[in-house]
């Protein structure tokens, strides 16, 4: 008992005395005073960056790889619905997951190439499905919803909006 007491008497004195090693000349820190602005003479030209790209992080200790997109496209979409909105619409998709389980539904906006019609805005239904095996089951236990807004602005032009599955697509017309 008395051993213990006095090790936690000696431990806590040496880490209470830590406080000082910080301003202490012996701490390698320290032997640099803080840095202040200079102003830089002849002149680099700093370099043209654009404000629109994100900066590029270092690899760090704790960086993270960038996700991999492990999304598939919905098997049959089954359903599509635009609803008007005060600030544009609202574009509401069902479809039917080749199995159960799929989760993270979205409606990934798919840009018109060059060659393609620019009064049609294509969807594609993308869902991740879980690693493990699932059942195939009924299919309402397999439906699944995603939606989208839309801009007024970003509808401009648009004539049909168009979702993409794998076994298909579905489109809806403007009146």
């Amino acid at each position: 008992m008395r051993k213990s007491v006095m090790f936690l008497l000696v431990a806590s004195t040496v880490v209470a005395s830590c406080g000082s090693w910080s301003d202490s000349r012996a701490n390698p820190r320290n032997w640099f005073g803080s840095s202040e602005p200079v102003p830089v003479e002849g002149g680099a030209q700093p370099a043209v960056v654009n404000p629109l790209l994100p900066e590029q992080t270092a690899n760090g200790l704790f960086a993270r790889p960038e996700a991999e997109d492990v999304s598939v496209l919905i098997e049959t979409v089954t359903e599509l619905n635009v609803e008007r909105t005060p600030s544009g619409a609202i574009i509401t998709a069902s479809g039917l997951s080749a199995r159960q389980g799929a989760f993270e539904a979205e409606l990934r906006f798919v840009p018109a190439g060059e060659d393609e019609d620019a009064s049609i805005r294509t969807y594609e239904f993308r869902v991740v499905y879980p690693p493990a095996a699932t059942s195939v089951g009924t299919e309402r236990s397999r439906t699944v919803l995603a939606a989208s807004s839309v801009t007024a602005q970003d509808l401009q032009g648009i004539r049909v909006i168009r979702v993409l599955g794998n076994q298909g697509a579905r489109e809806t017309r403007r009146r």
